[in-house]
This record gives structure tokens, sequence and C-alpha cells, in this order.
């Protein structure tokens, strides 16, 4: 029999099956759960073909991610950079930091080229590659489309409601993790930082 119509079946039992909102609500879990499960699975066939390119790829060298880092961002001087990863030799990395007297920004690239790159950039894109949203009285956590990328965002605030920590992190060009870190300001605001970001520079690899 085919495998869509016994699916398709399955799911209608179950509709006619709930009885009162809170069973609803469990199917809707059950059914949002086969919808990710798909995605992942979409998704593992791409990944794949990406690795493989990956593997092959030279990671980028010092200098051209030093040159990718901007001198200003959101109107912030950089304070200071840092190229390579002291733990991990082999995977491409550049850190610089933005700052002023009541802001900081925080931005990370990360080159998934090579062993140790794809390893970390396809547990990213795994993360990415399911809908999610997280809520706390504190945390906000959740999976979004920025731009075209896939991305996660992420706010912390303190025991007041007041904004202390806010993170948005996407993949490029399948290769790249871009991550964006800040401290007092709005996601929002944050948004609008990375979608200044010059990422051009990127698909050039």
């Amino acid at each position: 029999m085919n495998t869509k119509f016994l699916l398709i079946t399955a799911c209608l039992t179950l509709l006619l099956s709930c009885k009162n909102a809170n069973e609803k609500s469990d199917l809707n879990k059950a059914l949002d759960g086969f919808s990710n499960l798909k995605k992942i699975a979409d998704g593992a066939e791409k990944m794949e073909e990406e690795t493989a390119k990956l593997l092959k790829a030279e990671p980028l060298s010092n200098e051209t991610l030093k040159n990718i880092l901007p001198e200003t961002l959101h109107n912030l001087k950089r304070s200071k950079f840092t190229i390579g990863n002291s733990i991990f030799p082999n995977l491409a990395t550049a850190y610089a930091t933005y700052s002023n007297n009541s802001e900081e920004i925080k931005l990370t690239i990360t080159d998934g080229a090579g062993e140790t790159g794809s390893a970390l950039i396809n547990l990213q894109k795994l993360n990415m590659a399911v809908d999610f949203e997280e809520k706390s009285e504190t945390e906000y956590k959740k999976s979004i489309t920025l731009n075209g990328y896939k991305a996660i965002e992420e706010t912390v605030k303190d025991s007041y409601g007041n904004v202390e920590f806010t993170e948005l992190r996407a993949i490029v060009n399948g290769r790249f993790l871009v991550k964006l870190d800040a401290k007092n300001m709005s996601m929002s605001s944050l948004k609008n930082v990375f979608l200044k970001l010059n990422l051009s520079t990127l698909k050039d690899y």
C-alpha cells in the first residue's frame, strides 16, 4: 500500500479520535514532529553534497579572514580582533569586537572548510533545519529565516526583564557560520546589524 496514503490515513484517524483540546494539542505536537523529521531528512541529502565539497575545500587564510572583518559595525569602531583558533588549529575563525561606552557587539566568522570545520557547520545546519521556539521568564530562542538565511535568534534578560544579551547566528553560502553577540541591544537592532554586514564576500568561496 502507498506509504503516503498510510500516513494520511493515520493522521485522519488520530484527528477523528481527538475529543478535547488537550488531545488536539498533543496531535499538533506530533504532526509538528513529523514535519521536522521530514525537513531533517530532506536537508540531510543536501548536507551530504555540501559536506563533500567542504571536505575538499581549502580553509581561508588568516589574511583573507582579516580582510573580511569590517573596520566599523553599527557605527562602532573595531576595538579588538583575533584570527585563528588556538583550541582547534585547523578551524579557520575570525573574531572581532566593536564597542563604545554603552554597547558592544562581537562578530565571529567560522569557515566550514576541512574536516573540523565541516563537522561544526553540519551540527549548526541540523539545529537550524528544525522549526522551534523556546521561551522562559529570562530566555527566548527561536529558529528563523533572515534575508534568506537560516538562522537562530536568542535573547537573555535579567530578573527585571531588561535585555542583557542577544545572539544571532546564521549559515552563509552553506559554508560559513556568522555569529553576532551583543550586550545592551535589542534583537531588532541586532538583526539590522546583520542585514548591514557585507556578506557578498563570503559568497565568492
